[in-house]
């Protein structure tokens, strides 16, 4: 981590010198500035490594800020700093992959310097050779899909409704995949119009739903892993759902729905590149030969795990972090590197309970991490009554 530079913005003085305080000892480059002006030059002359920046400035803010530095420097991580109040821009930035992270105010300075390191460490790892040179090989990665493509170009543009809509129900798998997640647990709509569904997901899930719809179709001969797979995760957005009301209290936010489409996307990507090899080592975790073995054999087979690919290719279409975490730690929720460690910890309990689901007819135990469970303050008997099944 050695002389990164780190570029502060943020129009109070009180908070830039606070922040200096964080890092005096800290082993990085750090530039500072009140303005986005001044913060765009540093930019253009400085090779930044990290952009951090307040959401609301004067004159202009930090969202103009972002959407310079994704255009002109993409692979540059872009931090906001927000206030609570400023929530619901925050997760707008986020659905647009303007910021990859964001830190709430008031924060304690030991937190700042914690999370700048855990998203260098992050993007280190998102951009190690080793890993980079493996999935570069890959065949079958996929590229963004064309209709994907035109349908985010259509909302950028402000096309109407009924314009996406047409779009979007020519292809008969999105148009299904659109009513079915409406209807799902997670939403509860009960529709049968594809225009009344998209209005209510919005255009972030919609475009996540397109995204996945098209990466996850395999060949026929696939089907059942196809099936599979999708069952899986809409077990687990109805979990994300049991979860957040009957525990948290809360309402599910649209990142939940978006952790669990994704979160498997790295299977789905191996399936097709190593077809029978790799549906034989599901076989052997699924009848109980190799489980809790199945990031092991795919490292020893692959040379990188489903987590990991899944998580690099998020990285190259400029998810959020939060995203690119459930994806990259979702079987292993104790990484002292996550910074989302309650999102990828939901994300796992959500996940062991739907293979639980599908798997019940083995009669096999499944274990929850002792950890997990203590960091949540749960227990398996409060999972079970959350989740409305037993790990037994």
């Amino acid at each position: 981590m050695e002389n990164k530079k780190i570029l502060f913005v943020d129009d109070e003085v009180d908070i830039l010198r606070s922040i200096e305080r964080a890092f005096l000892e800290e082993d990085f480059e750090i530039y500072f500035t009140k303005s986005v002006d001044e913060a765009i030059v540093i930019l253009d002359t400085k090779d930044i490594d990290i952009l951090v920046s307040d959401m609301r400035m004067p004159i202009k803010d930090g969202v103009e800020l972002f959407k310079y530095a994704k255009k002109n420097y993409p692979s540059i991580p872009r931090i906001a700093l927000s206030a609570y109040t400023d929530e619901g821009q925050v997760y707008r930035l986020l659905d647009k992959n303007l910021i990859k992270l964001y830190i709430l105010k008031p924060w304690k300075n030991s937190e700042v310097v914690d999370i700048i390191k855990k998203a260098i460490a992050l993007e280190e790892k998102l951009n190690d050779k080793r890993m980079l040179t493996i999935i570069n090989n890959i065949e079958s990665l996929p590229t963004l899909p064309d209709i994907y493509i035109k349908v985010n170009n259509m909302i950028e543009t402000g096309s109407g409704l009924n314009d996406i809509v047409e779009e979007v129900s020519r292809d008969q798998s999105i148009s299904s995949r659109i009513l079915r997640i409406a209807n799902s647990g997670f939403y509860g709509l009960k529709t049968d119009s594809i225009a009344q569904a998209v209005s209510y997901l919005g255009s972030d899930i919609l475009k996540n739903i397109i995204l996945t719809t098209q990466i996850f179709k395999l060949s026929s001969s696939d089907r059942m892993y196809y099936e599979m797979i999708w069952g899986h995760t809409e077990i687990i957005s109805e979990n994300m759902v049991k979860f957040v009301k009957n525990y948290l209290g809360e309402k599910p936010l649209p990142i939940y729905l978006s952790a669990a489409l994704f979160h498997d996307i790295g299977m789905v990507i191996l399936i097709k590149e190593f077809k029978n090899k790799y549906k034989q080592i599901l076989r052997t975790v699924q009848e109980g030969n190799g489980e809790g073995k199945l990031l092991e054999l795919e490292k020893e087979n692959f040379g990188m795990t489903h987590q990991e690919l899944g998580g690099l290719l998020l990285n190259w279409w400029e998810f959020p972090y939060h995203i690119i975490e459930c994806l990259m730690y979702h079987h292993s929720p104790n990484n002292e590197e996550i910074i989302n460690k309650d999102l990828v910890k939901m994300l796992y309990l959500c996940d062991v309970y739907s293979w639980k689901n599908i798997l019940k007819n083995k009669k096999r135990k499944i274990e929850i991490d002792p950890k997990v469970l203590k960091d949540m303050n749960l227990t398996v008997e409060k999972c079970d009554e959350i989740f409305g099944a037993s790990t037994k």
